[in-house]
């Protein structure tokens, strides 16, 4: 690269010139606002070499500010957002439709060993459908219990009580369930009462209690169908209910065959919740009356607690026992196996002759003890591997965030150049690649090519670019008309440009079918302008706006085989600079991070170290999200960094065009060229208000109609002091901050124009125990005990 470098100087000075073959010749007295011997330095300049940032404000280093907060904002949003779904999914995935919100137990030990339960329970119904996608209403609630010889041979004395309508149920005979659905004027005939019933298969029967006429030896009897085992159904029917976030009932019964009596104590294992239950239950609390006693009977009295999650378990100071557990998932099981001396119950129908207390008491000892052991040791175990984990974690981030500023600086010009002249010595759609590499944009970039390079072909003389649509130059031979000819007569017509109207004209000039090689354009431009003459003739005609070669296409299927040759011939262009190299493999495992955090987030709950999985999980979504932000999956080669200094230097020389002083008349001459850039870096408004700026001038139609012609007096002339071809346009108010590239930004037009031709072309293609003082906490002691209770509804 030969052409010319201009540096600003540490604490000089210095003016900025342009070399002699920078083409920019030194000022002769020019026009207004130009000051010949002012500094070329832009007014208060820096003081040292300087970068240009996306905002087009130059920033020491290779740091933004602005897109430090904006990958950290959105980062944290990200954040929030997956933690919603995460939670809501998980939530969603272990709900039921039927959930205990809380369920209460209060339970008296009779004097005969039977259990008088008293339940509280406050449920939650969630909408559903049936088959056909119609609201299926909730009409039946119920639960059942195994009736077992062994520790329980009978339900009795039930009780229904609907405690939000204040309404005690009667009992009716029971209903088979795929009957309950199909039964007509449920809430007439069958709302507002209990039943009993035994379960056999899909049917019930209804149940009643019969005392065995031998109570330490049941017989078969004590099931109606017969057997000594059978499963037995509470269920209550209550009017037809859609969805409720709390309904609260009170259910009574006694179970009876609970207890068996010892020569020295008198032992039961009560489960009101079995393996089989599938209902949730949010959090269960319950306390046991023990039978009136001696204070030294009642307080010899042990307990256990038989439940693996968390819980807690204690006596009050009369002897009662408690106990709590939180989030009984379904599957979960959870008894109590109680021993108190045999005075306290005399009249127990189950009698074993001998003495169990020890070895009762030792049995439960062990179980806890090994269970606690073992808790102990996966207790240590996951602090182990959580404590691995945080490190890994935290090593991740760290090497996230460093990831992610590395290559954002390497992305960056780091050379010396601060301002370039000159048009960058590649093609214009390849100077918005290397653009965007720096600066960012990517979402743009395909309607900036193909824009930045249909204005290099105007300014080489392959095309004319009119703003506005084609009918606004009814009457007029665009293929021969000079510009300044063309401003002239719209003017006398008195024609008005409509600043809304968005699009452009093309006129494509004969050289480009009869001598196209002595244009000497790159392959990306022949490609544009393939493109460009297929829409021609599709039209039938050599002058057309975006809008109508937009519409010509959009039913042509073919189309985006000549926007892949224009994709194309840019890779190839720009590949052979060599300016960058990829670096997306830190970014993917910025993205593995990502995953990797939400699977903390499922491994904490699943390992018992839900807040762990949590903050860990928090901290590498975080910086991870934070790095896919920040960083660049792409960066600048050795020779990069070169072809970097033109593209960021000529930014930086547009975007400060008003601020030097030392300029002629005649450097208006490069800002053909220069528009064709400011399109391919995405800065064409900005670029023209400065030059607005500099030159007040070009606002003015009659000035250019005598001194310009080309793309910047189509830029200019439509909107001019007097309005150019009208009378409404904004003149020399459309100076500096009052300036719109919307009034002749073509290469805005033309991008927003290209922007919309891409997506119809695609769419067109397209350790030790508790030794029963019930005070410890519940532990995974073994299941079967009385009753295995499972609730549900219909």
């Amino acid at each position: 690269m030969n052409a010319s470098v201009d540096r600003m100087p540490s604490n000089t000075a210095e003016s900025v010139k342009a070399s002699s073959d920078a083409g920019v010749p030194e000022n002769d007295g020019g026009p207004t606002g130009i000051d010949p011997a002012s500094s070329g330095s832009p007014a208060g300049g820096p003081s040292a070499p300087l970068q240009v940032t996306d905002a087009g404000v130059r920033s020491v280093g290779g740091w933004s500010g602005k897109r430090f907060t904006l990958s950290l904002l959105g980062a944290i949003a990200a954040g929030l957002v997956l933690a919603l779904l995460f939670t809501t999914v998980s939530a969603a995935g272990n709900s039921t439709d039927l959930a205990y919100n809380a369920l209460d137990y209060d339970v008296t030990v009779l004097p005969n060993g039977d259990l008088r339960v008293k339940e509280r329970i406050d449920m939650s119904l969630r909408a559903r459908e049936d088959g056909d996608g119609d609201d299926k209403p909730w009409r039946q609630l119920y639960q059942r219990y195994r009736i077992n010889p062994e520790n329980l041979t009978g339900i009795s004395d039930v009780s229904v009580r609907d405690v939000d309508r204040g309404k005690n149920y009667p009992q009716t005979v029971s209903m088979n369930p795929s009957d309950v659905g199909q039964a007509d004027h449920w809430d007439e005939d069958q709302a507002d009462s209990w039943y009993i019933a035994q379960v056999e298969g899909d049917d019930l029967y209804d149940y009643e209690y019969e005392r065995p006429k031998d109570p330490g030896n049941p017989t078969p009897g004590e099931c109606q169908m017969g057997g000594g085992s059978c499963q037995v159904e509470i269920g209550w029917n209550i009017p037809e209910l859609k969805e409720a976030d709390s309904r609260v009932f009170e259910l009574a019964f006694t179970m009876h065959g609970v207890s068996t009596a010892y020569d020295d104590v008198t032992a039961f294992q009560w489960e009101p919740v079995g393996t089989g239950n599938q209902t949730q239950i949010g959090k269960l609390s319950g306390v046991i009356h023990l039978p009136q006693g001696e204070h030294r009977a009642r307080a010899a009295t042990k307990a256990w607690l038989h439940y693996t999650g968390p819980s807690s378990d204690w006596r009050d100071a009369g002897g009662d026992l408690h106990f709590q557990a939180d989030r009984v998932s379904p599957g979960q099981f959870l008894d109590v196996k109680v021993i108190m001396d045999r005075t306290l119950t005399r009249d127990v129908p189950r009698v074993r002759h001998e003495r169990a207390g020890q070895r009762i008491a030792g049995e439960e000892d062990r179980q806890e003890a090994a269970w606690r052991r073992g808790r102990t040791i996966k207790a240590r175990l996951s602090l182990a591997l959580w404590t691995l984990i945080a490190a890994v974690t935290l090593a991740m981030a760290v090497l996230a965030i460093r990831s992610a500023f590395r290559s954002f600086r390497s992305s960056r010009y780091a050379g010396p150049i601060t301002y370039w002249r000159q048009a960058p010595q590649m093609s214009p759609a390849a100077a918005a690649e290397l653009n965007t590499v720096m600066f960012g944009g990517r979402k743009a970039l395909h309607s900036r090519q193909m824009a930045a390079t249909v204005l290099s072909l105007a300014s080489k003389g392959a095309i004319a670019v009119y703003p506005g649509p084609v009918r606004r130059y009814a009457g007029l031979n665009l293929l021969t008309v000079d510009p300044r000819e063309l401003g002239r007569a719209m003017g006398a017509k008195g024609t008005v440009m409509d600043r809304a109207e968005g699009t452009s004209t093309i006129v494509i000039r004969p050289v480009a079918y009869e001598d196209v090689e002595s244009l000497a354009l790159a392959n990306s431009e022949l490609a544009a302008l393939a493109l460009l003459k297929q829409a021609a003739e599709r039209l039938g005609s050599r002058v057309f706006d975006l809008k109508q070669m937009q519409d010509s296409f959009s039913d042509y299927h073919d189309a985006w085989h000549l926007m892949s040759r224009f994709d194309n011939a840019v890779a190839v262009e720009f590949g052979s600079l060599a300016a960058t190299r990829s670096l997306s493999g830190s970014m993917v495992l910025e993205f593995l991070g990502v995953v990797a955090a939400l699977g903390l987030w499922a491994l904490g709950p699943a390992t018992g170290q839900s807040m762990l999985g949590w903050i860990c999980g928090a901290v590498l979504l975080l910086a991870c999200a934070f790095a896919l932000g920040y960083g660049r999956p792409v960066g600048l080669t050795g020779q990069g960094q070169e072809w970097a200094g033109q593209v960021a230097g000529l930014r930086a020389y547009l975007l400060d065009f008003s601020s030097f002083r030392e300029r002629g008349v005649e450097s208006l001459a490069l800002w053909d060229v220069y528009l064709v850039y400011a399109t391919a870096l995405g800065i064409s408004k900005e670029a023209m208000r400065e030059l607005a700026k500099a030159y007040p001038q070009v606002t003015d139609s009659d000035w250019l109609d005598a001194h310009y012609g080309g793309l910047l007096y189509m830029s200019y002339r439509p909107y001019g002091r007097t309005g150019g071809w009208g009378s409404e346009g904004p003149g020399l108010q459309a100076v500096g901050r009052g300036f719109s590239a919307g009034i002749g930004d073509l290469g805005g037009q033309l991008s927003s124009g290209f922007s919309q031709l891409q997506e119809t072309i695609s769419a067109a293609g397209s350790s030790g125990s508790s030794g029963g003082s019930f005070g410890g906490g519940g532990f995974g002691g073994s299941s079967g005990g009385s009753g295995g209770g499972s609730f549900g509804g219909r």
